[in-house]
């Protein structure tokens, strides 16, 4: 008789779940991490361009404003806080929240594009990851994270 006995295929089910249950985290791990730097790349533009417009015209820009665009996501949604002018404490948060689960990535920076935290409600959002532009004092280490350890460039990725 030709053909496989119950036994080997008992055993061949058994590798098959045995590789599925191992590779599928680390599928679920780097699909995370791409995501991450998705937003990563998306929010350093929108940064970097509100820079320049705020250089040109000395005011904070609006994301409608800026003349850059970013390609249409299907996992985040991006946004510029519009609490930017006028504000002493700090000046403008970029923010990518992930369209899925809520969470996200925010930077914050002084008015003078300086750093990226401060005494603020927005720390209060539950963000995965905080840009901090330099670990000067009374900023970043007092709000519980600084520029290697809680920062978007640096925090533990998915």
């Amino acid at each position: 008789m030709k053909g496989f006995t119950l036994i080997e295929l008992l055993v061949v089910v058994l590798i098959i779940g045995i590789l599925s249950a191992v590779a599928l985290p680390q599928y679920q791990k780097a699909v995370g991490k791409s995501r991450v730097a998705e937003a990563k790349l998306a929010l350093s533009t929108l940064q970097k361009a509100s820079y320049v417009a705020y250089l040109e015209t000395g005011e904070h820009p609006t994301i409608d404003s800026l003349s850059v665009s970013l390609p249409l996501s299907k996992n985040w949604d991006y946004l510029i806080d519009e609490c930017c002018v006028g504000n002493g404490t700090f000046g403008c948060s970029w923010e990518a929240d992930d369209k899925r689960s809520g969470s996200g990535f925010i930077r914050l920076v002084d008015q003078s594009y300086n750093m990226a935290c401060g005494d603020t409600a927005d720390l209060q959002t539950p963000y995965a990851g905080y840009m901090c532009f330099s670990d000067t004092p009374n900023y970043c280490p007092t709000m519980g994270f600084s520029k290697y350890d809680a920062n978007i460039d640096g925090f533990k990725e998915p």
